[in-house]
């Protein structure tokens, strides 16, 4: 028989059941609560690479470089994609990731 909790108030999605009495199961509760802790950490480094794209554009400007650098754009991504294969993880889906975190870079680095 499994230990179940209380789920936190979530906001219904289309095609979800969402509902606040619902019970999961305490492992469920336990990886959803892993997950959001991760979650935090994603936005707290995005958070973090943003200031450093901040920096980077300031350093950029100081020596009258171009802003946009597409050739390290694209070492990044290339990088990225590499760790995401030797981490068993969908290499397509971390570059489309990658992709969008360099654009919000790009606009922190245009203040």
């Amino acid at each position: 028989m499994h230990e179940t909790a209380t789920a936190p108030s979530t906001p219904s999605y289309a095609g979800t059941s969402a509902r606040k009495s619902e019970s999961l199961p305490i492992e469920l509760s336990e990886v959803r609560r892993e997950i959001e802790e991760v979650d935090r950490s994603l936005v707290e480094l995005l958070a973090r690479r943003c200031r450093l794209a901040r920096r980077a554009g300031v350093a950029k400007e100081g020596a009258r470089l171009a802003l946009l650098d597409p050739r390290q754009e694209a070492a990044v991504v290339r990088r990225g994609t590499a760790q995401a294969r030797a981490a068993g993880i969908d290499p397509e889906g971390v570059r489309s990731v990658l992709w969008r975190v360099i654009a919000l870079c790009r606009r922190s680095q245009r203040g």
